[in-house]
Parts: C-alpha cells; structure tokens; sequence
C-alpha cells in the first residue's frame, strides 16, 4: 500500500514538474519625442495643469483587455507593465512638455497653481476582432478639454478618433498598433493646443 502511494505522488510531482506554460508577455508603451510646435506669445508665460485621464474600469488595470464580436476579454499570458491610464496621461504631459507651447506643463499631482487645466476622457484604447478572428485593428477615442481654472469654463475642446490594422492576430500587434494610435493622438494634442489663444 505504502508503494503504491509512494508510486502515485512520485507520477503526480513528476508530471507538475515537466508541466510547460506559455511564456507571459508584459508590455509598456514608450513613445517618441512629439512634435515641437512654435510657442504662442499668449501663452508664454502660462502655466497648463494636465489632470489623469478619466477612462473606464479596464484601462485602470495592467490586464490587457481586447473585444472579439461583441463581448470584451483579457488576454490569459499578456499584460501591460502599467495601468494604460497612466502612461496615456504621461504620453500626454510629455508631449504638451515637448511641445513648448505654454512657459510650465505641470502634472496633477504638482501643488503649483495654473492658469489652465486640461482635461482628458479616454473612451476606447482597445483591440478589436472580427467574430472569426480572422482580422484584428486598433481603436483609440479621447476627448480633450481646456479649462480656464479661474472661471472654471471650457473655452475650446478636441476630439481624436482613430483606428490603425493590427500586422499580427495576437497581444503584441494590438500593442504596436495602439503605439502608433497614441503617438497619433499625442502630436495631434500639441499641435491643436498650439493653436488656441490663451486668454
């Protein structure tokens, strides 16, 4: 009796053993320098505030989430290294930084005043398939508001819409194609803020 149970842990650590798993991928997003754009004489001497994007309950976790049909799953052996709203609203703030449009980009943790704050809402930044899961692209969807922190009113707003084909059926063509869809939304951020007068 003592053999045979001897003989049946012996098979059952063997095989946890020998077991294999598929490698697990994380993934980060690490974005070019964006476009620099010529400083606006009225703005100048301003200070813009870049608050954290407001986004939905997936994109605030390092799962990577991807919609097949109609319904939304994660991916089982990918991820992202960290939560997409922030490293979005870091791609945002580098770029505004780069962009030298205003005298100071400051992010939402900073306790300096400003005299603007920009506001962001990020509804989709998500891959997509077909029901076959034959054809796979990226979406990204995200509104930008500009707020005069004294009278506390939006005086202009953007909205970004794009969506780019994924070169590979799996986790890491729907990254490299959201890569391409968030440097998009980034240059095209500074060059229309560039393009308001500050008041």
């Amino acid at each position: 009796m003592k053999q045979l149970l001897y003989i049946f842990v012996s098979v059952v650590l063997f095989t946890a053993c020998s077991t294999t798993y598929p490698p697990y991928s994380s993934y980060d997003i690490e974005l070019k320098s964006s476009a620099v754009v010529k400083k606006a004489k009225a703005c100048s001497k301003e200070t813009l505030r870049v608050d954290n994007v407001s986004t939905s309950q997936p994109l605030m976790s390092t799962k990577m989430y991807y919609v097949s049909g109609v319904e939304s799953y994660s991916y089982t052996v990918s991820e992202w290294s960290e939560r997409p709203s922030e490293f979005i609203t870091e791609a945002f703030v580098t770029a505004l930084q780069k962009s030298n449009v205003f005298c100071n980009v400051i992010s939402a943790d900073s306790k300096a005043k400003s005299h603007y704050l920009l506001e962001s809402r990020v509804d989709t930044f998500m891959q997509y398939y077909n029901e076959a899961q034959t054809k796979s692209y990226a979406k990204i969807s995200v509104s930008f508001f500009l707020i005069d922190t004294k009278t506390q009113e939006i005086i202009a707003h953007m909205h970004f819409e794009k969506e780019e084909p994924c070169e590979s059926l799996d986790a890491k063509g729907g990254v490299k194609a959201l890569k391409k869809l968030l440097q998009e939304a980034s240059n095209a951020l500074a060059l229309w803020i560039a393009g308001e007068e500050c008041k």
